[in-house]
């Protein structure tokens, strides 16, 4: 359900922000017990995307990428995005992600969130007071579309792009876990559907079988009653098959990204 909200996120975008010394930038490091998750927490900066880069060259490309922030530097977001769908990253947001938070979780292939906060950018305000109401529009229109063009290029819907430019930057508009799906795919749809072609996909029944089954089970071993019944419904024979369909299509899935991402980083 949208809702909103009174707190004010500034996202910095004047030429003085982005091209200044900033310090104290994100969070960013390695979490959980074997190290596979990136964590990146607090306020987008400039330098960030540098430094990411600097983490990421001592491991591994982590398995995901948990993300929580309030916002920042929308071009610094726009980058790190770029980034990480260009190595299919799979980002979840376990707390919020506002306003450039949402430009760099957009970038993900696999994408799961909480809470999601939109709202429009802005500029500092001393900078862009200073400027006439020509100057203004002509500077502000540039960003939007700027912006625009990254979030179609992201899979993300001109409705939702409509509704961030609706909300001005003293407000905000948050989407909860349950209505996210409505309006942003978990997986973008051009590459889902290229995923398809090289691997094959679950059919919608199958994907609900197959995840009622492993409910049922799961129940059925901690002596719970499940809702479904589907164990006994189906036979042992299709209960192999989803599962046996369901992990070829993922082992697929990953040696192609796994694949991708070693082009990637032959080329840099």
């Amino acid at each position: 359900m949208f809702k909103k909200s009174g707190i004010t996120f500034t996202v910095i975008l004047c030429f003085v922000s982005l091209f200044s010394s900033q310090v104290n930038g994100m969070i960013i490091k390695y979490i959980g017990t074997k190290k596979t998750t990136l964590y990146l927490d607090g306020k987008i900066k400039q330098g960030d995307f540098a430094a990411i880069l600097k983490t990421l060259k001592k491991k591994d490309f982590p398995r995901e990428i948990n993300i929580n922030s309030k916002g920042g530097n929308v071009y610094e977001a726009i980058k790190i995005g770029i980034y990480f769908r260009s190595m299919f990253a799979r980002i979840i947001s376990s707390r919020q992600c506002y306003s450039a938070c949402f430009i760099i979780w957009s970038g993900g292939y696999d994408r799961s969130a909480s809470l999601i906060g939109l709202h429009r950018p802005t500029f500092e305000s001393k900078y862009f007071s200073s400027l006439s109401a020509k100057q203004a529009s002509e500077s502000y229109k540039e960003v939007e579309i700027k912006i625009r063009n990254y979030l179609s290029k992201m899979d993300i819907s001109t409705e939702v792009a409509d509704l961030m430019f609706s909300v001005d930057s003293i407000n905000m508009h948050l989407i909860d876990a349950v209505d996210l799906n409505k309006y942003i795919t978990r997986y973008p749809y051009a590459l889902n559907e290229w995923f398809i072609a090289k691997c094959g996909s679950l059919s919608a029944k199958e994907e609900s079988d197959r995840v009622s089954i492993l409910v049922e089970k799961r129940f059925k071993k901690l002596e719970l009653t499940p809702d479904t019944n589907i164990t006994s419904s189906t036979s042992a024979g299709y209960q192999d098959y989803v599962k046996n369909k369901a992990i070829k299509v993922y082992e697929c899935r990953q040696t192609i990204i796994k694949s991708e991402r070693i082009k990637l980083q032959k080329k840099s």
